[in-house]
């Protein structure tokens, strides 16, 4: 009996836990409320036009790293299959 209670207890719990699509949409509600409630208008598109462009650095950044990621994964590769070439040839 009580095994099933913590079963019911967890199920309704974790039924109630957002998923990350859910939490981006309320902490992005929440900002957009802090900011509508806190500065006045010049300062929201102020503030608008600095988080797009930070977006954009931050985006830039990201495909930077992934390339770099991808230069070594190559370069990797490129060792390995030489060293495996002369292993083949003792």
């Amino acid at each position: 009996m009580i095994r099933r209670i913590k079963r019911y207890i967890n199920y309704k719990f974790i039924g109630y836990v957002p998923g990350t699509s859910k939490l981006a949409t309320m902490e992005a509600k929440r900002l957009s409320e802090h900011i509508f409630n806190n500065w006045d208008e010049q300062s929201q598109l102020i503030i608008l036009d600095d988080i797009k462009i930070n977006l954009i650095q931050m985006r830039e950044n990201q495909i930077k790293d992934k390339e770099l990621e991808i230069i070594e994964a190559q370069q990797s590769l490129k060792y390995l299959k030489n060293n495996f070439v002369k292993l083949q040839l003792k």
